[in-house]
């Protein structure tokens, strides 16, 4: 029997050069996703309360009033950020970085494809009203999305600005 005090100890140490994460990865956050994902955001709300807005209560009433347009961007934003993180994270691995388009593209298609599938299984009451809502919104934002994350991030001109509209209408809408 072994005697477990004369174990080597294995230690493990990066060599030179190599990272947890690679170089642009805060770059990738901060001109790519983040900005994306607030026009993503915003848009779904202004897209939500025209949808809903009545004669009785109108655009300003859902805008600024009524927490309905801002949860349905919360759902949409959560949705469109699967396939980003998905190509962040395999885009971020080394030895899977040049597959990171493919499994962006094939994820986009499962969930186009599932949102085709629920809209023919729900039927068409309040709830389904959502989710084709919900469906409309998202198949082009994930073309955005992809463009946008293959063609490379927008300037910082534009990214803070875009980051920051994003998050004051997060906590507004936390707020509601």
């Amino acid at each position: 029997m072994e005697d477990l005090n004369e174990q080597p100890v294995l230690r493990v140490r990066p060599e030179m050069g190599e990272r947890f994460l690679p170089n642009d990865f805060y770059d990738v956050l901060a001109h790519r996703y983040f900005p994306v994902l607030s026009l993503t955001y915003i848009a779904s709300i202004v897209g939500v309360a025209i949808k809903v807005a009545r004669p009785e209560a109108g655009f300003f009433h859902y805008f600024f009033e009524d927490p309905y347009a801002y949860r349905m961007g919360y759902w949409v934003a959560a949705w469109v950020s699967i396939p980003a993180i998905l190509w962040i994270l395999i885009r971020s691995t080394f030895h899977l970085g040049d597959v990171a388009d493919l499994w962006y593209k094939v994820t986009a298609v499962l969930m186009v494809s599932t949102l085709l599938i629920s809209l023919l299984l729900f039927p068409m009451g309040e709830f389904g009203f959502a989710v084709r809502l919900f469906m409309v919104a998202t198949i082009p934002i994930l073309v955005v999305q992809y463009f946008f994350f293959v063609r490379g991030g927008l300037p910082p001109t534009m990214a803070w600005p875009l980051t920051v509209a994003g998050v004051t209408f997060l906590t507004y809408g936390l707020i509601l």
